[in-house]
């Protein structure tokens, strides 16, 4: 669903070269992370944003 909505839109292909990774996440990588902070093992994290934008924030 959102993968194919940002496909669909030329602005990513903007977005790309200010991205370190250089491609845009996949929607199991976001999982991932959402994952490990509905787990036991994310118990001492609190008040937290956790970015997943392939390093673009370090830019």
């Amino acid at each position: 669903m959102g993968t194919q909505k940002i496909y669909a839109n030329d602005r990513w292909r903007e977005a790309l070269p200010k991205i370190p990774a250089r491609r845009l996440a996949e929607p199991s990588e976001i999982a991932e992370v959402i994952h490990f902070l509905c787990s036991e093992e994310s118990r001492y994290i609190s008040g937290d944003v956790v970015n997943i934008n392939g390093g673009m924030l370090m830019n």
